[in-house]
């Protein structure tokens, strides 16, 4: 009974974690490619830019992503050389059989010209706003100074505003504050223990002191009014109060909020308070819900095999809160690039909406492509609007799993406690001693009487009972005259016995040497002793 009680929990355990990881959110694989290639100008400057090595498909590595529309932004990494441009955009739907190719953004002028000012040196942070501008940190390169550009996409993709800063290097990431009647960047600068502000009001940037901190990836979280912000080099997770930083104050008090599985290389913060993670050498991300004041506690969100990668996963959330995510690898089992996305954040909606799934933290495995939807569209709707009930089968099956485990122990601690119960005879209870005044009353030499019922009474049998099973033993005249009269006792004794032989007369004169006085020397005329054996 215990064996198959066991089996049945181990049985709604696993259901348990099937319902939970189904019930999560669903990953649509959009593309994936062996070689990520460009659209070139024409077929002689590509054959000129791979002759020259100025660009080498295995070289190509996105690092910073952002989603505007159908198009999605990415900063490619320039330091192994052989790419020709580090920013360029992909369209996320397409009809073609194969997968699109990358477009410089916002043209290949825009990246030529090793020491031109008006040049994209090398991107790496990248945001889009609520009205449709792309910022984009250009760290300094060669001579170039760190700059933002920002790019106003509703209107063809014109430079709405550069700018520059001073003689800074180490600039890394970016994240958007919208206030009242300005917009405020604030920019990660790992090489400086401080952060820069930028006002787009004013255009006007300046440090802010981080006590020491040095940070690299960064998230904002409007809702809690915070930043949060990894520190270079470790796993340790800061954050830092927006009120302060809004006010124009040179100097931050981070606080430490725990510590991540791994050094994040990127983060960001749905509108639903979910801060998900990208980690350096991970395959894998995580999320924690930054509402309602809960302790830290990362949760496993989505895992891909291994990747063998500095820079493997590139997050970016668009207005709609659908997750994007570039996956880069170099395991022969798997393509080297892929681009997958992922509705996410209902699960820390305080609101219950049945459109979103409220489970997107369970442990994600990459499997088959799933089919793709967007959040807020009238497929999603219909197609998750029965998914609160699902959830609720989780919940039902570990309560019975829970209430099938507490019966098993007690039912072991009850049979342990038998068992024990029949193996001690000690443990039986003693029988009660009489009264201190009633034992004087007894003499201490009086024998003790036996117990009622102690000695078993024998049974009583008759005369006829007795003469049936015993005979009488025969008397002698009856042996007399069954066996006859005895022999006679002979009269005669060692009759059979020969006469004595005669005995030599010099029996033991040569027992001993002849020539040594310390033996003894009989004599045939010695008289014998008599002899007693008779």
């Amino acid at each position: 009974m215990a064996a198959q009680c066991v089996l049945l929990t181990i049985f709604l355990l696993g259901l348990c974690w099937y319902c939970a990881c189904t019930s999560s959110v669903n990953v649509t694989s959009v593309f994936q490619w062996d070689v990520m290639d460009f659209n070139w100008p024409s077929e002689e400057k590509r054959s000129k830019a791979v002759h020259h090595k100025s660009y080498k498909p295995e070289s190509i590595s996105p690092r910073y992503a952002a989603v505007f529309a159908n198009r999605l932004f990415l900063s490619l990494s320039k330091e192994n050389g052989g790419n020709p441009v580090s920013l360029a955009w992909l369209p996320t739907k397409s009809t073609a059989s194969e997968p699109p190719k990358l477009n410089p953004f916002p043209n290949w002028q825009m990246h030529e010209g090793p020491n031109r000012s008006g040049t994209i040196m090398r991107a790496t942070g990248l945001e889009v706003d609520r009205l449709g501008r792309l910022w984009v940190l250009d760290v300094s390169y060669q001579n170039s100074k760190s700059k933002i550009w920002i790019f106003n996409l509703k209107e063809n993709d014109a430079i709405h505003l550069v700018h520059q800063f001073g003689d800074i290097f180490g600039l890394n990431d970016l994240v958007l504050d919208e206030t009242q009647d300005d917009w405020l960047a604030y920019i990660t600068y790992y090489l400086s223990d401080s952060l820069i502000a930028f006002s787009l009001k004013t255009n006007r940037s300046w440090l802010v002191e981080s006590q020491g901190q040095r940070f690299v990836a960064i998230a904002i979280s409007p809702k809690n009014e915070l930043l949060y912000l990894s520190n270079h080099g470790s796993k340790e997770l800061y954050s830092i109060g927006l009120v302060g930083l809004r006010s124009g104050s040179r100097a931050a008090n981070p606080e430490l909020i725990g510590n991540w599985t791994a050094a994040p290389c990127r983060m960001v913060v749905d509108k639903y308070g979910g801060l998900l993670a990208s980690f350096f050498y991970a395959n894998f991300t995580t999320i924690w819900n930054t509402t309602h004041n809960q302790p830290f506690r990362e949760q496993r969100f989505f895992e891909v095999e291994a990747t063998y990668t500095y820079w493997p996963i590139t997050l970016a959330l668009d207005t709609f809160g659908t997750l994007w995510m570039t996956v880069q690898s170099k395991n022969s089992n798997m393509p080297r690039y892929r681009l997958l996305k992922a509705a996410v954040g209902a699960k820390f909606d305080v609101p219950r909406e049945p459109k979103i799934k409220k489970n997107p933290s369970a442990c994600l495995h990459l499997g088959e492509p799933s089919c793709s939807f967007t959040n807020g569209s009238d497929e999603f709707r219909e197609k998750h609007k029965n998914k609160s009930s699902i959830n609720v089968l989780p919940v039902i099956l570990i309560c019975l799993a829970g209430i099938i485990i507490v019966s098993i122990a007690i039912l072991v601690v009850y049979f342990f406690l038998r068992l024990n119960k029949r193996r001690n005879p000690a443990d039986l209870p003693m029988p009660r001693l009489h009264e201190p005044q009633q034992m004087n009353e007894i003499p201490l030499n009086a024998p003790r009487p036996p117990s009622p019922g102690l000695y078993e009474t024998p049974k009583s049998r008759s005369s006829a009972d007795k003469m049936r099973k015993f005979k009488p033993f025969p008397t002698v005249a009856e042996i007399m005259d069954r066996l006859g009269p005895p022999p006679p006792i002979p009269t005669t004794e060692y009759d059979d016995v020969g006469p004595l032989e005669p005995q030599p007369e010099n029996l033991y004169v040569q027992a001993g040497p002849s020539r040594s006085s310390n033996y003894l020397r009989i004599l045939p005329n010695v008289d014998r002793p008599p002899d007693l054996s008779y």
